[in-house]
């Protein structure tokens, strides 16, 4: 899912809103969020809202966001320098994703400065580019600060270069067998992964082309720059030809929300549709400034169903958990339960078997006899065939406990042995503290 526009998208943009905005009176600035602000624009009898959010995106907006009840110092100083200015220029610095946004003329001008790369930056600067107000402050190496006084370094912004073929080959120098060409070839582009590929499978590369598999450096690398060169062009080429319109890839849910019948979810938004879409379900918008509104306005929704099926998902599973561990224990105790009412009938059955066990021991025990010659005793009564000797199974006179083997009586009074009642199965079968 796309979170934020690429160099493509920027470029797209910008071409859409200079005819729009330029001339365009700033009527006020509004806060939406700590990091996206809306510019109220007025052009004749147009009005529109120009939103713009750093590190993000920038297009106008035809919904009713809420505003901050207090505008931020920001958004203050920004209302102070370019309230009732007339929009001059928008631009893009060099090929990186910063846009520049200008105000009035002359020494009398201002930049609003629009980083939409890594966490972005909203940045006010005079016509001289020193910079009047900023929303946060960074420095970069030594020399480069980002802070109220300083001189926004515009210079220093990455200037177009036309691919050649030595840089394409120098792009797969470090590339290893099965690496994506597109990850080695947008360092050399400035048009982003998207219409790389795009542009690859116009050479009629194999989608998500791999270094020394469906790619062969010695055979292909003509094929790549003549890809690459087209890529080059194609935004001007896609203009020219009137082909420029909004696209937003449609993708069916999956999960908590396909279980719950969600409609198609927007995955990501284009100017055009490209080839490694073909076959995928878009919709159409007349101009890429309305789909990137509707599908950045969406996906905000999109998110919050997404965490409100999460939630109810998470909530269900509790429930659950909590049934099936209910069960268990009910059904734990119904077990307990059913083994101790075996043992109680077990005793009554035989009872002069437990209680002549139990006052042989406990007289043992008051003649103070050692542990180890009852166990002793025991041992030869059984080799006797004592009955009460010959049921105990064990003694844990440490615990004060005997444990015997007990059976129960048939129709005819005879003892029987008992189905599986053994101590084999259950240490503590029949145990009798001694006196």
């Amino acid at each position: 899912m796309k979170s934020r526009f690429s160099s493509l998208d920027i470029q797209t943009i910008i071409a859409e809103l200079r005819p729009l905005i330029t001339g365009a009176k700033v009527v006020n600035m509004y806060d939406v969020s700590p990091k996206t602000y809306l510019l109220k624009l007025a052009q004749r009898t147009q009005k529109f809202n120009l939103l713009f959010e750093s590190g993000i995106r920038i297009h106008t907006t035809s919904y009713d966001w809420t505003k901050n009840d207090f505008p931020s110092g920001f958004t203050m100083k920004c209302r102070k320098h370019l309230r009732s200015k007339h929009v001059t220029d928008i631009v893009q610095l060099g090929v990186d994703r910063i846009v520049d946004i200008s105000f009035g003329r002359g020494s009398n001008a201002f930049h609003l400065i629009i980083e939409l790369y890594d966490k972005g930056n909203v940045i006010l600067t005079g016509d001289d580019f020193i910079i009047v107000a900023l929303l946060r402050f960074r420095q970069d190496g030594a020399n480069v600060r980002y802070a109220v006084g300083e001189r926004y370094p515009i210079e220093l912004c990455k200037q177009p270069e036309a691919v050649t073929h030595e840089k394409i080959v120098q792009a797969f120098a470090n590339a290893k067998k099965g690496d994506p060409l597109r990850r080695f070839l947008n360092p050399v582009m400035d048009c982003g992964p998207e219409l790389i590929e795009h542009c690859l499978l116009g050479e009629g590369f194999e989608p998500n082309a791999q270094y020394e598999e469906s790619f062969n450096p010695e055979q292909d690398m003509e094929r790549v720059l003549s890809a690459m060169k087209v890529a080059e062009k194609a935004l001007i080429t896609k203009f020219m030809n009137n082909e420029i319109k909004g696209y937003i890839l449609l993708k069916p849910p999956k999960g908590v929300a396909a279980v719950k019948n969600e409609a198609l979810l927007f995955t990501d938004v284009f100017p055009f549709v490209f080839n490694q879409y073909g076959d995928a379900k878009t919709k159409e918008f007349p101009t890429f400034n309305e789909a990137v509104d509707i599908y950045f306005s969406e996906i905000e929704g999109q998110k919050l169903r997404m965490r409100s099926l999460q939630q109810e998902q998470s909530a269900v599973r509790k429930i659950e958990t909590a049934r099936v561990q209910h069960e268990k224990r009910v059904q734990a105790y119904h077990d307990t339960l059913q083994e101790d009412d075996m043992k109680a009938t077990l005793i009554e059955f035989n009872h002069d078997l437990v209680n002549g066990a139990c006052e042989i021991i406990n007289g043992m025990l008051v003649n103070q006899l050692d542990w180890a010659e009852v166990d002793d005793l025991v041992r030869e009564a059984k080799i006797r065939n004592d009955p009460v000797a010959s049921a105990i199974k064990s003694l844990r006179l440490e615990k004060n406990q005997i444990v015997m083997e007990l059976s129960e009586p048939d129709v005819d009074g005879n003892n029987e042995d008992s189905d599986g009642w053994s101590s084999a199965d259950e240490d503590d079968d029949n145990d009798n503290d001694d006196d």
